[in-house]
């Protein structure tokens, strides 16, 4: 019997990480993406990994009802993987400063195989 609390994996995102991460702001008049667009995205990203985790840390995917199926969907619609990899960010006023587009694409890779990850997880729970 497989011990379903110990879900975490190496280099796999939690929630913690994407809500404490730091991205550097670049320099006025530097090439960035809008800060509060990516700001909120990863807030998004946060709620919805904490519910794919909590689902897959209780394996209570397996379980369907009317009620979560509603749910279901609407994770299904912002955390698609393809969704991530595509996220597009407005570029910061003229003259002020943005985030790094290098470092946000890289760390939103590292969102985009951790949700693969999950789902992966998610997708064998509801399998059973």
């Amino acid at each position: 019997m497989s011990d379903t609390k110990s879900v975490a994996l190496p280099h796999m995102l939690t929630p913690e990480n994407i809500r404490l991460v730091r991205l550097q702001p670049t320099r006025p008049f530097e090439k960035g993406y809008r800060e509060a667009d990516v700001d909120q995205f990863l807030r998004l990203v946060e709620d919805d990994f904490r519910e794919l985790q909590r689902r897959v840390d209780g394996g209570t995917a397996a379980v369907k009802s009317s009620s979560e199926s509603a749910e279901t969907r609407r994770l299904e619609r912002t955390l698609l993987p393809e969704e991530i990899r595509d996220a597009a960010f407005s570029k910061p006023p003229f003259g002020s400063r943005g985030y790094h587009e290098d470092e946000v694409d890289q760390f939103l890779d590292e969102v985009e195989a951790t949700v693969r990850i999950l789902r992966g997880l998610l997708s064998k729970y509801e399998a059973l």
